[in-house]
């Protein structure tokens, strides 16, 4: 846009000797010398933000080393001269070939700016993109939100997961059991809901048919502690670890899987299956919950079973002072153990935890979003100071024939809002469905796309832009008539 306000400068250059290729060379020169201060610009950025970038997420350390190398910084360096040559041609390239007569009497009359739709696709271009970036942000950063809140089925809060390494949860239990604070202890041996699977294969009355169930280890006060409804039966009891395993609680899709006693909880107690070779006796039927990540598509088959060995206690912990409460279980912790640190994490964060590859990739998104609306911003500035400066004459005969400054910032910015307007109706139905489409249909309870919530963002683009049209297009509507016409 700025390259086309240099016509007078080119005609004169040509009309005192320069060359058409002068012309290329001064032009694709200074656009390569741009790209590469931009180059070390980024490098700057890189330095600043890539320990930021890394920390989001534990996994991005071991995936990524973003160190340079001095082949890598070759790359770059040739990257940026191939930028700077592109973005610097076409204006060259277009005004080697003009003719100085034409442009020294008047740049209007040539083709090329009677004309330049280009301006018009790539302003509707960007902020396509950028509202693709926006409403991918707003809908990711609402399902992740979703995800934290959604309904597992059983309770998590103030339960805190303490990880064994292998020490008896007796002897932890019992120290534990003496604080005030501990309302309620149970065992397992794997987290659920956070992307933990244990599994099996299992079978009913065919021996031909089997299903994969995934399972969890438990003492009897597991289900209590964390809320489990059992739908029919009854929990475990302690004398079951005395014994070879002969008890099982399964999920309401495990009946559904196998077609127990036509689907009814009550009458499936009672009922045999066969768990890695041997018989057992279904004691208890649960509520479906969510044993995986609740953005997995659908519940699957899941049965309890019973061991009294375990990796983790699981602390059911109520306080009005946690610093001194953490302390305290610190204490009793190294007591059966002063060689590994104490490794406790609330149920909450741990699951919370489990979705930070998708916290890390909304950020990044969002960090795009930013990026893509600022280039945008800057693209549409450039048109529009372009704009104004070469209808200038045509603002001041309006003016001068009676329009209002209102008409004259309207006449200079529709083209520009009706290019947003095209973006917004591109770019919105796009994203709502990729995502209803491709991304939220994948999970378990996604959370439900608002055309409003989308609309929000496209208002915030809007009214950014009809600040820098506005701002300009009123600076050029307050011009004088008679300082722009008066050489006429």
């Amino acid at each position: 846009a700025r390259s086309l306000r240099r016509s007078r400068e080119v005609g004169i250059r040509k009309v005192v000797g320069a060359l058409r290729i002068d012309v290329l060379g001064q032009f694709v020169v200074e656009a390569v010398v741009i790209a590469l201060l931009a180059l070390i610009f980024s490098f700057v950025l890189l330095v600043l933000f890539k320990p930021h970038f890394l920390s989001l997420n534990d996994g991005y350390r071991e995936m990524l080393k973003l160190d340079l190398s001095p082949e890598l910084i070759l790359y770059f360096i040739l990257l940026a001269l191939g930028v700077g040559i592109l973005s610097g041609f076409f204006p060259a390239l277009f005004f080697a070939r003009v003719n100085a007569i034409q442009v020294l009497k008047d740049i209007s009359t040539i083709r090329g700016f009677r004309n330049i739709t280009m301006r018009k696709v790539l302003i509707a271009a960007q902020f396509t993109i950028s509202l693709m970036f926006i409403a991918a942000t707003i809908i990711g950063y609402k399902h992740y939100k979703h995800v934290l809140a959604f309904n597992l089925g059983f309770n998590t809060e103030n339960v805190l997961n303490i990880s064994l390494f292998g020490n008896k949860a007796d002897l932890l239990k019992k120290e534990l059991a003496e604080m005030p604070e501990v309302k309620a202890l149970s065992t397992s041996s794997i987290i659920t809901s956070i992307g933990n699977y244990w599994g099996t294969n299992v079978k009913y009355t065919n021996p031909q048919d089997s299903a994969f169930v995934n399972y969890n280890f438990i003492d009897e006060h597991y289900l209590p502690l964390h809320g489990h409804k059992l739908l029919a039966g009854r929990n475990f009891s302690s004398k079951g670890g005395n014994a070879e395993e002969s008890e099982v609680i399964v999920n309401e899709k495990v009946l559904r899987r196998f077609n127990i006693a036509t689907l009814d909880p009550s009458k499936a107690v009672g009922e045999m299956i066969t768990v890695n070779g041997k018989k057992i006796q279904i004691i208890g039927v649960v509520k479906n919950f969510q044993h995986g990540k609740s953005i997995d598509k659908e519940i699957k088959e899941f049965m309890f079973r019973y061991s009294p060995k375990a990796q983790y206690v699981n602390v059911k912990v109520l306080s009005q002072d946690w610093p001194a409460t953490f302390a305290k279980i610190e204490t009793a912790w190294k007591k059966i153990d002063n060689v590994h640190p104490l490794e406790a994490t609330f149920y909450d964060e741990q699951i919370e935890s489990s979705y930070r590859d998708f916290s890390s990739r909304i950020k990044i998104i969002g960090t795009l979003s930013f990026l893509a609306v600022c280039i945008a911003a800057i693209g549409l500035l450039g048109m529009v100071v372009f704009t104004t400066e070469t209808r200038l004459k045509e603002i001041s005969i309006r003016k001068v024939l009676g329009a209002s400054e209102g008409n004259l910032v309207f006449v200079l910015s529709k083209q520009f809002l009706m290019a947003l307007v095209i973006a917004a109706t591109i770019a919105l139905p796009a994203t709502h469905f990729f995502f209803a489409k491709y991304v939220l249909d994948e999970y378990a309870d996604g959370a439900p796309i608002a055309w409003m919530e989308l609309f929000i963002g496209t208002a915030v683009v809007v009214v950014m832009a009809f600040i820098l049209i506005g701002s300009h297009t009123l600076q050029a509507a307050r011009s004088n008539p008679s300082e722009v016409l008066k050489s006429e």
